[in-house]
Parts: C-alpha cells; structure tokens; sequence
C-alpha cells in the first residue's frame, strides 16, 4: 500500500482543479503548472481568478455561460452567508 504526504495531497488537488478548468483558461493553466514552488490550491484559484478577471475587463464579457468558475452563497451558523467559489467541472470548493 502506497502512503501520500500532505504535499502530494495537495498537489493533487491543484491539478484536479486545473484539470476542471474550460479550455480557454490553457494558457492560465500552464502558467500554474509552471510555478515553481508548486503553488496551493488558493494560490492556483487566485490566478485562475485573476485570469478571468481581467478578461471581463478586456472583452466586456458579462456571460454568465462563458465563466469557467461558479460561485455559490453558503448559509452559515452566524447567519451571514458567504460566498464559495469552484470550478464548474472540480469537485473542490475553494
């Protein structure tokens, strides 16, 4: 039986949400891989964020069809919901 360190349990979770990505975001996606030390998921989710971001900006694009990343309103005990980002095709919330 082969044991995974906490690292590689990252790891892993940052190339499934990669993986989760629409191809549009190739280019994102590259540069994430790319990093070196390997980035965290809220890093890898900032940049893909950052990413969409500024193409809103550029192309104008308020589709909600075309965003690669949903947003969801959670309820919490407080009583003040917050808000959780994940990708369409990932099953990992951020």
């Amino acid at each position: 039986m082969q044991y995974q360190t906490a690292t590689q349990l990252d790891d892993e979770q940052v190339y499934d949400f990669l993986v989760g990505l629409n191809r549009n975001l190739n280019e994102v996606r590259g540069q994430v891989v790319a990093q070196a030390p390997f980035p965290s998921l809220e890093e890898a989710f900032v940049e893909v964020r950052r990413e969409e971001d500024r193409r809103k900006v550029m192309l104008n694009d308020n589709s909600a069809l075309s965003s690669a990343l949903e947003e969801n309103i959670i309820p919490t005990t407080s009583g003040v919901p917050t808000t959780a980002i994940q990708c369409a095709y990932s099953p990992y919330i951020v």
